[in-house]
């Protein structure tokens, strides 16, 4: 399994936003503090002990990725681009063009203040409709412009 290095320029939003998520966990009928973790998830005894494993259904919370909100809210899961970040607010990343082209000698370019300018207004012109639904659903998120180096 490899792992490829993006670098990301351009506006971006970061969401501090947490969501319960329902799961069914297979727990011991003698130790429920025992997760049944058994490599054969049809099995209907404990390797342990040999207690019926029941399918207990849990409530957790965690952070909520832009594909969350893509299925919650209603817009296409493609448009932004998850970085986690461990115990961290997500990065959403634009799929779309930042609005910083890759123009110059040997891939550098100067970065003025209005180039920051029109990117961070391009980026609230093609995603007003998603921030809108954001808003509209009470999720804290802020917009910034920067430089995000991921691995995916």
């Amino acid at each position: 399994m490899s792992s490829s290095r993006q670098i990301y320029i351009g506006a971006y939003l970061v969401v501090d936003h947490h969501i319960e998520v329902n799961r069914n966990e297979r727990e011991c009928g003698n130790n429920p503090h025992h997760r049944c973790t058994s490599a054969h998830h049809s099995n209907k005894f404990c390797g342990e002990c040999g207690c019926e494993i029941k399918l207990v259904k849990k409530t957790t919370k965690r952070r909520l990725t832009c594909y969350d909100a893509a299925d919650l809210f209603g817009f296409d899961d493609d448009t932004f681009t998850n970085v986690h970040r461990g115990d961290k607010p997500c990065i959403w990343l634009a799929t779309a063009e930042s609005g910083i082209d890759e123009e110059g000698d040997g891939g550098q370019r100067e970065i003025t203040p209005e180039d920051i300018y029109d990117a961070v207004n391009q980026f609230k012109t093609n995603y007003q409709a998603e921030m809108q639904l954001l808003e509209d659903n009470n999720v804290e998120y802020s917009m910034l412009f920067g430089l995000v180096i991921h691995y995916t």
